[in-house]
């Protein structure tokens, strides 16, 4: 769960996680469904909703990462039916992870449809 050597090991100049903080990585694979075209990293939000009711990867300076092994950041524009994969991370209060999950929204939507996913 802790992704901590994972983000270490993917660039040298990468900060731990502050005191009390876990990097928490996940997968996540994006199917574009539209007309036009999209890109993941700006027409998605993923943050992590803490078992505390706190909400992570806002912004935040202590909820970023550094580079991330195979971000989803990496993923450029998508036309229809293109499918591409990467990797999310945000840094979280280690009492928070367990009982977490994940929520994934439009970045730009206005009305408002959150999806949580649990974590494995």
């Amino acid at each position: 769960m802790n992704a901590a050597a994972q983000v270490a090991a993917e660039n040298q100049f990468n900060k731990p996680p502050a005191a009390g903080r876990q990097f928490v990585l996940v997968p996540v694979k994006v199917t574009y469904t539209g007309t036009g075209s999209g890109t993941p990293w700006v027409d998605l939000s993923i943050h992590f909703h803490g078992s505390g009711g706190n909400t992570f990867g806002a912004g935040g300076e202590d909820d970023y990462c550094g580079v991330v092994p195979d971000s989803l950041s990496d993923v450029s524009e998508m036309f229809p039916n293109a499918e591409a994969s990467g990797n999310a991370c945000v840094s979280v209060p280690t009492d928070q992870v367990q009982g977490g999950s994940w929520i994934v929204e439009e970045s730009l939507s206005l009305d408002s449809s959150r999806v949580f996913f649990a974590l494995m």
